[in-house]
């Protein structure tokens, strides 16, 4: 069976009784546009290549139960999300260091060596 002329509909009953190559197909389907809206939003290829990878051991870990009725919106949907779980800890990572940073400003002033992990 050709796997690339099967509709996502398709393909997506065959990945919930487990079928490997309906995963594949669908994730050579959409990894490319997953991937490339993923880097335009956060800037690293690496961290768009492991929100991608994410999103598509999540697909196959709960392939049973998943709810799916459209696989595109169901994918952009979840790399959205993931997108924003990194921003929201990328932020709160700058916050707790600038932080840390200023209490070590006042720290170096009495004592000669910083234990802070990061340093401005």
């Amino acid at each position: 069976m050709d796997y690339g002329l099967l509709a996502d509909n398709v393909l997506l009953k065959l990945l919930k009784i487990s079928d490997e190559l309906a995963y594949k197909e669908l994730y050579l389907r959409y990894w490319r546009k997953l991937y490339r809206s993923a880097v335009s939003k956060t800037n690293s290829k690496e961290v768009a290549e492991d929100i991608v990878q994410s999103v598509f051991t999540d697909l196959w870990d709960r392939r049973e139960s998943h709810q799916i009725i459209t696989i595109a919106a169901y994918l952009e949907t979840a790399v959205k999300y993931q997108i924003i779980n990194y921003i929201k800890s990328a932020i709160s990572k700058r916050t707790q260091c600038t932080r840390v940073s200023a209490n070590c400003k006042k720290q170096r002033k009495t004592a000669p060596i910083c234990p802070c992990w990061c340093r401005s």
